[in-house]
């Protein structure tokens, strides 16, 4: 059990208890206590104090050496502000999912030598967001899939089990609040940082909107990865787990996934797609694409076909229906991007990073990762006639076919997106010596992707304003990474690996060596 005390410095009285958090409010000093089965209750120690201003100390206990912090309480503004009075930067880290405890677990055991960590979340526990599906289902226990934050920090920094409500990025404050289960709604506190860590993730985004048949109907909204998985497992489920025991009663179900898009998994490979609908149709799995949900009631749903030739209406009965639409914009990143300066912040969805995850418009100041970030992909047509002039040998300004694959070879090592492209040049190129039937075998059947590289030929001149239109058409297939546990992960362990093995100062360029996120 780790002791935290609560220290009156005008009485010198002290308390203990066995809480993580603990909380001052006028008069009387509270604290959570937490068992180890992870039950919220709450205790007040009536000890009272003199009315007023009071000057405190906290020790607050993480599943580590407790840490100091002092602060004042205001009677206007309830507000606690925290400061340690280390001179080490300050790196305060939002949300506890993937990207953020990726963060933590890389970081080395020492890292306190170097950074002041403090982690914010009003969740206490890390959630394994991939195997939600298969507790859905019955196949795994809830607590099977989570982990106390606490043990996952460890003794590398604080933790507050607080939520974030407004963030001040010119003066880098950023302000808390306890969870709403606390009682003390409004009671706040103020965090300065030097670096902020974005990662709290988004919200569920809903869109604004015979018996046995109908309750053995599940449709699952939504063809993302999550979505997919959802169907897959409730396809398992009834046909190969339920079927044995009930195979009169599982004949009469039904597993439906809708996607708004013309196919699933949009964020993949079209061939992965591809894979995933054939394979859902030949196990009985019914893939409505171009459909959107226009209305929704406790049985049924309403869909609308988004065919260009024909559109119609039906009513699906369901028994249950999984809404799996993807993620909106979080509340407190919208208020972030706000806050950024002009031009710097335009996303629809999420906040806009560089390559070192680092918030544009930020200074420096704050990295964002996970769900509530985007990262912002450099563009070959940027350096279109540089590209040229480098691969122009002859001057003549025309790019034979080897010179453009030399080109698009040499600029896949800064823009990764065009090796795909360099890759395809040259498989072209070499099958010429070959019959057609094995130059379809060696090049393949063009993809989406490749479609403007179609009319090259080996003998072919390419100017500069055909070169800069082949470049607008392949950096126009660029996709945002997929909102994904798996991306978020990455990102915090690349961020882990950026901390530790490079000093990271707010305001201040990036180190030379620092590597980019890949």
């Amino acid at each position: 059990m780790h002791i935290c005390k609560l220290v009156c410095v005008e009485t010198r009285s002290k308390f203990d208890c066995c809480g993580s958090s603990i909380l001052v409010q006028q008069q009387r000093w509270a604290c959570f206590c937490r068992s180890h089965h992870g039950v919220k209750t709450f205790r007040r120690c009536h000890k009272r104090g003199n009315s007023g201003r009071q000057s405190l100390q906290l020790l607050s206990a993480v599943a580590a050496p407790v840490t100091e912090v002092s602060g004042t309480q205001s009677n206007d503004s309830h507000t606690l502000k925290l400061d340690t009075g280390t001179q080490k930067p300050r790196v305060v880290i939002l949300g506890s999912g993937w990207g953020a405890v990726s963060f933590i677990r890389d970081l080395p055991k020492n890292i306190g030598d170097k950074y002041d960590i403090v982690l914010l979340s009003p969740r206490n526990y890390f959630l394994f967001t991939a195997l939600l599906p298969q507790v859905a289902t019955g196949n795994l226990e809830e607590h099977s899939i989570i982990e106390s934050i606490r043990k996952i920090l460890g003794k590398k920094g604080t933790y507050f089990e607080a939520a974030v409500t407004n963030i001040n990025p010119s003066e880098r404050v950023l302000t808390a609040r306890f969870p709403c289960h606390a009682g003390l709604e409004e009671f706040e506190f103020t965090v300065p940082y030097d670096i902020l860590i974005y990662s709290v993730g988004s919200k569920i985004n809903t869109f604004g909107i015979k018996e046995r048949k109908r309750l053995l109907s599940f449709v699952v909204v939504g063809g993302g990865p999550t979505g997919v998985e959802v169907a897959a497992e409730l396809y398992d489920l009834v046909r190969e787990e339920m079927g044995q025991y009930y195979p009169h009663i599982c004949k009469d179900a039904k597993v439906r996934l809708v996607e708004l898009q013309d196919h699933v998994l949009s964020t993949y490979d079209r061939k992965i797609s591809e894979y995933t609908s054939k394979l859902f149709s030949r196990n009985g799995v019914e893939v409505l694409i171009n459909t959107k949900v226009e209305s929704i009631d406790a049985d049924a749903l309403t869909l609308v076909s988004q065919g260009k030739e024909d559109k119609h209406s039906q009513t699906v009965a369901y028994g249950a229906c999984v809404w799996a639409t993807g993620v909106a914009m979080h509340p407190l990143t919208q208020h972030l991007q706000q806050a950024m300066p002009p031009g710097t912040q335009s996303h629809s969805r999420s906040i806009v990073t560089d390559e070192y995850l680092c918030v544009k418009g930020s200074d420096g100041t704050i990295f964002a990762l996970g769900d509530a970030a985007t990262v912002e992909q450099a563009k070959a047509l940027s350096r279109a006639k540089e590209m040229f002039a480098e691969a122009d040998k002859d001057g003549d300004g025309m790019l034979s076919y080897a010179e453009l694959t030399a080109a698009m070879k040499q600029a896949s090592k800064e823009y990764s997106h065009l090796e795909e492209y360099a890759r395809y040049l040259e498989r072209k190129g070499d099958s010429r010596r070959f019959g057609p039937l094995v130059q379809r075998a060696l090049v393949g059947g063009p993809t989406k992707s490749s479609q403007g590289l179609q009319c090259l030929e080996p003998d072919c001149q390419v100017n500069l304003s055909h070169f800069e239109d082949l470049l607008q058409e392949i950096d126009n297939t660029l996709r945002s990474l997929p909102a994904t546990g798996q991306v978020a992960g990455q990102e915090g362990s690349y961020l882990a690996k950026l901390f530790s093995k490079h000093t990271i100062r707010p305001g201040q360029p990036m180190p030379a060596k620092a590597p980019l996120f890949k």
